[in-house]
């Protein structure tokens, strides 16, 4: 996948056990990303498995084998979307903090 720029000079860091300057990420710091990235979110701050892939610059079978190891951010299964996997960014939000530990 190619390189993203840094948003700013606080880039929003995906590098597990990176912390941004001013704290932990939000859901509203990845919602931003997201934005930035072109990567659509719901309403609801919901985003879908590529999406994740995408916003953490890993492949879409990294973020299934997280899944089915229970090793990555919780997935919800949504029906609206033919019963397919989605991701809170606030569970990503959380995740990723517990990964800086």
């Amino acid at each position: 996948m190619a390189e993203v720029p840094p948003a700013d000079d606080r880039e929003v860091l995906f590098q597990l056990g990176t912390k941004p300057p001013r704290g932990p990420l939000t859901a509203d710091d990845l919602a931003v990303e997201c934005e930035r990235r072109g990567i659509p979110v719901r309403f609801d701050g919901v985003i879908t498995a590529s999406g994740l892939a995408a916003l953490l610059d890993y492949g879409p079978d990294t973020v299934r084998k997280w899944r089915d190891e229970g090793k990555g951010p919780r997935a919800r299964i949504a029906p609206w979307r033919g019963h397919r996997y989605t991701y809170s960014l606030r569970d990503v939000a959380e995740w990723l903090a517990e990964q800086s530990r």
